[in-house]
């Protein structure tokens, strides 16, 4: 997991300069196109837990 979290600090700005110097605006699509990608589990997760502790205060 560290090789990846080490790798990512190389070929994140490799590939964001790459994409910048063919669109600025094809950087900012690609950002925001990942930050959606990772914004839906995690809001997965966090309904998830929501119910969890809905469910327990039911029961209890």
């Amino acid at each position: 997991m560290m090789a990846v979290w080490n790798m990512m600090f190389i070929l994140g700005p490799v590939v964001g300069s790459i994409l910048y110097s063919s669109s600025p605006k094809l950087t900012f699509f690609v950002a925001s196109t990942l930050l959606l990608v990772t914004f839906i589990p995690i809001k997965k997760i966090s309904i998830y837990f929501h119910n969890l502790v809905q469910a327990e205060k039911i029961t209890h």
